[in-house]
């Protein structure tokens, strides 16, 4: 979507490029500006032209690898239309670190496993206390099913205890001990891990969120700043160059801006994958 749009403020930024050519062209003719001056507005033609052309190669480029991952054919292309847009999310920093560590996915698998884990020392331990085992049977010898003629019972218990196991036990426990801390450190440091995830990702959406904000002033000033210098260039009051760098201004102005609000989707998109959240957050 970021590539795609990228072409569009290009041609926007060429029209206005030649249409700065052209007024220089006239000016020369009028030999009111040099030749230098109309060179380098005719160079600024050629730079925007050639920068064009890279934007519509890149299209072309990650339509390939779009299809390419998704395996669909080369001549997809995601509509940028409403793609890249400021969207809101009002949800503190402290609501997003509480749905992951409720919803993650492998943070829950590890709790598991150290729960398991836990239990693995008690039954270890269980081979060091007496085991008493019951049997209880009834014998019919009868020609009749429900006859209980030649019935006989028979019940005992067998009580055991290894008292001496050579030392299998003891490393058993201890081995079973190991195995629990080892899956409560991992569980620990899986949680720190998917906290300092979380708060990295919403640093970045709030810093692509200013940083929107920045470019939306940016992108007013050059805009005002290109619309004076090209009432001082028509009164001979500002430079080629002058006009040159106002129109650059503002073209580099629209990128950053939609860079930024390509950031910002990204962003969110992945503050809600660390979160385990749905991407409409």
């Amino acid at each position: 979507v970021l590539a795609s749009r990228a072409p569009d403020v290009v041609k926007t930024g060429l029209e206005t490029a030649r249409a700065h050519a052209s007024a220089a062209q006239a000016r020369y003719d009028q030999e009111t500006i040099s030749r230098a001056d109309l060179l380098a507005a005719k160079v600024r033609v050629a730079e925007l032209e050639e920068q064009l052309i890279r934007a519509q190669n890149g299209v072309d480029h990650v339509s390939e690898s779009l299809s390419l991952i998704i395996g669909a054919s080369s001549d997809l292309l995601v509509d940028p239309a409403d793609s890249l847009v400021a969207q809101e999310s009002a949800a503190p920093l402290r609501a997003y670190l509480k749905r992951a560590m409720d919803s993650r996915p492998d943070l829950v698998a590890s709790a598991f496993r150290a729960s398991a884990a836990r239990q693995g020392i008690i039954s270890a331990r269980s081979r060091m206390i007496p085991h008493l085992n019951g049997q209880l049977s009834v014998t019919l010898d009868s020609d009749d099913a429900f006859s209980r003629q030649g019935e006989s019972w028979f019940a005992g218990a067998i009580l055991s205890w290894d008292l001496f196991s050579g030392g299998r036990t003891v490393g058993a426990v201890r081995s079973a001990k190991a195995k629990a801390e080892g899956a409560a450190a991992g569980h620990a440091f899986l949680e720190e891990s998917i906290e300092r995830e979380v708060k990295q990702s919403y640093r970045e959406v709030i810093s692509a969120r200013q940083r929107i904000q920045v470019a939306d002033t940016g992108l007013n000033q050059a805009g005002e700043r290109l619309r004076i210098t090209e009432l001082q260039y028509r009164e001979g009051l500002a430079t080629t160059t002058d006009l040159l760098d106002a129109e650059s201004a503002l073209t580099e102005a629209k990128l950053r801006r939609i860079k930024a609000l390509h950031d910002l989707n990204v962003g969110l998109a992945k503050l809600a994958f660390v979160t385990g959240m749905d991407l409409d957050v």
